[in-house]
């Protein structure tokens, strides 16, 4: 389908903010526009320009309301508040037990189920698909790695319990460790 200036409300919007381009490919389109040849309608600002030489770094410049949306799903996840609203105060002591019970249930539920959970798609959105990607595979392996710490700590406490590091427990731990690196 080609595009006509008349029918862009025909095509779909990709970005976030309702653009056409996601905001890793307007920096990729920005930063091909900088290094490509002023005869090509760029700034020609590439490494083996003359001018080009005495630009030491570029970098593009971050959008705050994404990153506070980032934060707020990613790094502040356990937070049930939007960004800038106050959480209601309380105190478990002056609440009836049932209340408190199922608030801090409620709570720690929230922060497990979403411990290991990332917005990888706000991530591809804003930083690209290979950042994404590192995301998502160490996601992967931090998940990967619960079982074998478990019975890792298992074993710890059966060590500390007898007092001697030479427990019994190592040998079938270590066969189960070799046995989940296979795979």
């Amino acid at each position: 389908k080609k595009f006509k200036v008349s029918k862009r409300d025909t095509f779909l919007a990709l970005g976030a903010d309702g653009g056409i381009f996601r905001s890793s490919e307007r920096q990729q389109i920005i930063d091909y526009i900088v290094r490509s040849k002023i005869k090509d309608g760029g700034a020609e600002l590439d490494e083996y320009s003359e001018a080009g030489k005495h630009v030491v770094q570029s970098f593009p410049l971050h959008m705050y309301s994404r990153l506070d949306m980032i934060k707020q799903t990613w790094v502040t996840f356990w937070k049930r508040e939007a960004p800038g609203e106050l959480a209601e105060p309380w105190s478990p002591f002056s609440q009836p037990y049932m209340t408190t019970y199922m608030r801090l249930k409620d709570a720690i539920q929230h922060v497990l189920i979403n411990l290991l959970n990332q917005p990888l798609d706000s991530i591809a959105e804003y930083y690209g698909e290979n950042i994404a990607f590192y995301f998502a595979y160490m996601a992967f392996y931090t998940r990967w790695l619960v079982f074998p710490s478990i019975l890792g700590f298992i074993v710890f406490c059966f060590q500390l319990s007898s007092k001697d590091l030479d427990n019994w427990l190592l040998i079938p731990y270590s066969a189960v460790v070799i046995i989940w690196a296979c795979f």
